[in-house]
């Protein structure tokens, strides 16, 4: 979720990915967890996105990922590989912290007015569950209710 000139959206996509790795059998979880890890180690975005898939992000949501974060257009003069290496990094150490302590994912989007560069994604562990902060240069979120 976030929180921009007093408008609250969702990104569905993220509520899907939160959803999948709230399941409370920890043996699940676990599973799911390394599955991810070893989609992202690859490298390779469509493999990301086909483990995406299982986790209920459809073709659409896949194709505004590509367009939206690792084509640029979500932080405009934000180097595209360096959104796609933070992306990926970020989430690898937040998915191996959740797998160690065993617990559920949530997400949060944070914005700021730095500047593009300053874009991360980094993640705290909680008593409850491993949190993913992805903190945005403003200028990279529209602050309309449109959902993308």
């Amino acid at each position: 979720m976030w929180i921009a000139a007093g408008k609250t959206a969702t990104m569905e996509e993220l509520i899907l990915v939160e959803q999948y790795f709230g399941d409370r059998d920890e043996a699940v979880l676990v599973d799911r967890y390394a599955a991810a890890l070893q989609a992202l180690q690859t490298e390779d975005v469509e493999t990301w996105l086909q483990d995406a898939s299982r986790m209920g992000v459809n073709e659409d949501m896949q194709a505004r990922f590509q367009r939206d974060w690792l084509g640029g257009a979500r932080v405009p003069g934000l180097d595209p590989s360096v959104m796609e290496t933070r992306l990926r990094d970020g989430f690898i150490g937040a998915l191996q912290s959740a797998m160690d302590a065993r617990l559920p994912l949530s997400i949060v989007l944070t914005l700021n007015n730095d500047a593009p560069e300053t874009f991360s994604v980094d993640h705290v562990t909680g008593a409850n569950a491993v949190t993913v902060i992805f903190s945005i240069p403003l200028g990279g979120m529209d602050s309309g209710p449109s959902e993308s």
